[in-house]
């Protein structure tokens, strides 16, 4: 079930206390607006009713969605820097929950998710629209590590590169500025050059794909963070070209306050882990309700888990024939 807790915080601008619903647990099979809440950058704003003023929490809470075999502990963007530690205890959260330290039945819906961590919005939206477009998170980080070397990129400690949007043909991406989580300039990649990495026929990519073997973080942040620059091929893609970065227009990003989402620090940062691990405890009850449901509310997540194994098993094949 998606928990929420009321809560009381002061607005960034005049100081007068806004009530929230503040988050701890997404079921976003029984919730899906709430999926399409986060997508559409909406979940957990509130509107001061005292002067208008909107702002925003940092995330601190887990999503889960079998639809799509997602189980997401999505952090605030404070705790990056920390990324090691709390990737052990997202690990930790979901062994609990959903892997080898939980009953039979939640390890039936835990074989069908993978575990992800995330640090603020922007990172969370990616992973919940590269699922619904059928994108590979580590073949999107390894097309980043393309466009940081072969394109002019703002790459700094204040800015991230995010995926916000997907057609049929094109994906589109932006540097977010990690300071208010606002869009900057923006480029264009082809879906070919993605389908051409994700392929990776000729295991061009294993050194870097390695660096997320078994990682719930799987973002090109855990290696800038380390000193690390991605280690791409000598050579880009074929058919690839520096894309362009153009200015997109600045949208405006909601006011942040002490301890909402902004550079500063997360919401109740000493609180974040207590509140996943409540949320972890809610969960462990929650899945045995949920693996009892009919089956078909089961499927897509074991649909996926065969489609990855497939995938896997092609890229083996690919790399034997080299």
């Amino acid at each position: 079930m998606s928990i929420f807790r009321k809560t009381s915080l002061a607005c960034p601008a005049c100081k007068a206390a806004v009530e929230f619903d503040e988050v701890h647990s997404v079921n976003a099979d029984r919730r899906p607006d709430l999926r399409l809440a986060i997508l559409d950058d909406t979940f957990q704003q509130q509107v001061c009713p005292n002067c208008g003023r909107q702002f925003r929490l940092d995330p601190a809470f887990n999503l889960m969605d079998t639809r799509y075999g997602q189980w997401i502990d999505a952090a605030p963007l404070s705790e990056l820097k920390n990324w090691k530690a709390r990737e052990e205890h997202s690990r930790s959260l979901f062994n609990r929950a959903y892997g080898a330290e939980a009953s039979e039945l939640a390890q039936e819906i835990g074989a069908g998710l993978t575990p992800r961590l995330t640090f603020g919005w922007p990172a969370l939206r990616e992973k919940l629209l590269a699922a619904e477009n059928q994108l590979d998170d580590t073949a999107l980080e390894l097309c980043k590590a393309v466009v940081m070397r072969n394109a002019d990129s703002p790459v700094s400690a204040r800015s991230e590169l995010r995926l916000i949007d997907v057609t049929e043909d094109e994906l589109t991406f932006a540097w977010m500025l990690s300071a208010d989580e606002s869009p900057g300039p923006t480029l264009r990649l082809g879906r070919a050059l993605y389908e051409e990495v994700a392929a990776d026929g000729d295991g061009d990519w294993d050194e870097l794909k390695d660096d997320f073997a078994n990682a719930l973080f799987v973002d090109l942040n855990r290696l800038m963070i380390s000193g690390e620059a991605p280690q791409t091929p000598a050579e880009p893609p074929s058919g690839f070209t520096a894309p362009e970065a153009p200015a997109a227009a600045g949208a405006s990003a909601p006011e942040t306050a002490p301890g909402q989402t902004g550079a500063g620090a997360g919401i109740k940062d000493t609180g974040v882990a207590g509140a996943a691990e409540e949320a972890a405890a809610d969960e462990e009850e929650d899945s045995e309700t949920t693996a009892s449901e009919p089956k078909s509310k089961k499927s897509a997540g074991e649909a996926k888990k065969a489609k990855t194994k497939g995938s896997a098993k092609k890229k083996g094949d690919g790399k034997k024939k080299k």
